[in-house]
């Protein structure tokens, strides 16, 4: 999964300042079902103010790159509210497209396939937001494109968040129900898992590959609150005390 040689590994999860050019071909896709089951209506729903929709809007254009925003999704309404931000929205996704089961490999390339068609061309590089990750900064957003646009040997690259334990810790069932550890007890090295905040990833990588996590992937290290994903009304509840928290403190460092 790592980029580079073992003693690269380490270090793969990195902060850099780079700046990103306008030819950096990027379209950005923004997946959005409708009909959420465990926590109904959450992209109309106002999380201190804005919806979850507004603020990857938000983040977007903070972000400094200029690069069109594709949504693609099921859903009527949700897509006349994508049209209002300046997103595009030309289809409903097809409903083979919009199950839980359905892949989000397919339904992006779905979504790219349109924009191929119409503008003659692939994109160079594709940046998939997901809208239920309404904490993650603008600067995660233009470091991804920056490590792709400066690194050719990088396929992808996808925000993180260090998992607590080791892989020693960490154990399987086996069928005769004794348990199993993943790794080797002196193996203590860091653990990382996607948080679902950014995926960017150069197309051709996508059609070939057909994952977000291809053999050349580096990783941008996102803090716990910067990587709430929105699933639950508890998912909400954390979000909103931590701009509360937020908020406070900017109140009381002025």
């Amino acid at each position: 999964m790592w980029a580079g040689n073992k003693a690269a590994k380490a270090s793969s999860i990195i902060s850099m300042q780079q700046t990103v050019p306008l030819s950096a071909g990027v379209l950005i896709v923004i997946p959005v079902r409708g009909g959420s089951k465990r926590l109904p209506a959450k992209h109309s729903r106002l999380l201190r103010g804005h919806t979850l929709l507004e603020r990857t809007n938000q983040a977007i254009r903070m972000s400094g790159l200029s690069a069109p925003c594709l949504l693609t999704t099921d859903d009527p309404e949700i897509a006349a509210a994508g049209q209002n931000l300046g997103w595009l929205a030309p289809f409903l996704r097809p409903a083979s497209l919009s199950t839980d089961s359905a892949s989000s490999v397919d339904a992006v390339l779905h979504a790219v396939d349109w924009y191929t068609k119409e503008n003659g061309a692939d994109p160079k590089l594709i940046m998939l937001l997901q809208t239920t990750s309404p904490l993650r900064s603008a600067a995660v957003l233009h470091e991804g494109v920056a490590l792709l646009v400066n690194d050719e040997s990088l396929e992808a690259v996808v925000s993180m968040t260090q998992v607590q334990t080791s892989p020693a810790n960490v154990y399987t069932q086996l069928p005769t129900g004794h348990l199993q550890s993943l790794g080797q007890p002196d193996n203590h090295c860091p653990v990382f898992a996607p948080n679902g905040a950014l995926y960017v990833i150069r197309t051709s990588s996508l059609r070939t590959h057909r994952t977000f996590v291809p053999p050349a992937t580096r990783g941008i290290l996102m803090s716990n609150a910067e990587s709430i994903d929105i699933d639950t009304q508890q998912d909400w509840n954390m979000a909103e005390a931590i701009l509360d928290f937020r908020i406070t403190r900017m109140v009381a460092t002025k």
